[in-house]
């Protein structure tokens, strides 16, 4: 009788993978805040175990993945990119969250054909806002998205090899576990060509999360994800992206984080003066 083989996530872990699970956070105790309840402690089990599960659970390796992306971010920033700063970007509307799947994962719309190399320079701060948004979409215990590239139009004028090198390794090495399902759809003979380019950036686990499918394809998502989230030229019912929706909410945000920080210094600067 074969050994059941333990997913590595949150409630499904082999009795080794709680054991890397609680090495690995003993590890980096220092960057992890102290749960003070149950959900806490879940959810900081969650974010661990992505680190675990891209290293299959290989402590020194699941240490490196968090150190290198610690620091990082702490060179980068990519989470300081807005929408505004990439909105040319986006407003062909070649990438899109369209919504939730069946599992509540994040559901990023990407269409190929739609990418011009030339007119893409900050396709590299395009991918952190997306990656960044993915992040604050997710609910426990989602931590991973189901992403759909539609090659329909896809050419070799919309091959950008430097910068899709440049952003595998950026997922791979940084975004760790993120990808949680990939379809390509509208797929063609040169699709296949492509990715035989690309699949050398890939590791072995990314690729079992990858298919191909034909215009076939509505049917098969459809299983996964609910038509109010699948977009309209599909077959579906969505009809989006709503970038002006966004850009007032982003603006909300960074007027509400001001506030916050003007009313930080004000009590700063009330301290000092009692102090005195």
């Amino acid at each position: 009788m074969s050994k059941k083989k333990h997913s590595g996530f949150l409630g499904d872990l082999s009795q080794k993978q709680t054991i890397v699970l609680q090495d690995f956070q003993e590890a980096i105790w220092k960057d992890l805040p102290t749960p003070t309840n149950k959900r806490e402690r879940e959810e900081q089990d969650v974010v661990c175990l992505r680190y675990c599960r891209a290293s299959r659970f290989n402590l020194e390796k699941s240490i490196n993945f968090w150190e290198n992306e610690k620091i990082w971010r702490a060179k980068t920033h990519p989470e300081n990119v807005k929408l505004k700063d990439i909105y040319q970007e986006v407003k062909s509307n070649k990438a899109y969250y369209s919504g939730f799947d069946k599992k509540g994962r994040p559901v990023l719309i990407v269409h190929g054909g739609r990418h011009k190399p030339s007119e893409s320079p900050k396709i590299i701060e395009t991918l952190y806002w997306f990656l960044e948004r993915c992040t604050k979409l997710m609910k426990h215990p989602i931590d991973n998205n189901f992403v759909i590239i539609d090659v329909k139009d896809f050419g070799w004028s919309n091959f950008d090899k430097d910068s899709m090198k440049q952003m595998a390794g950026i997922l791979m090495n940084y975004y760790v576990e993120r990808l949680g399902m990939l379809y390509f759809v509208n797929a063609s003979w040169l699709t296949k060509v492509i990715w035989g380019i690309g699949k050398v950036w890939i590791d072995e686990d990314t690729k079992a999360k990858i298919t191909f499918k034909g215009g076939d394809f509505f049917e098969d998502i459809s299983k996964y994800i609910d038509t109010k989230y699948i977009p309209k030229m599909w077959g579906g019912k969505y009809q989006g992206p709503f970038w002006d929706e966004l850009l007032e909410e982003e603006k909300e945000a960074e007027e509400n984080e001001n506030e916050n920080e003007n009313e930080k210094e004000k009590e700063k600067e009330k301290e000092k003066e009692n102090e005195n």
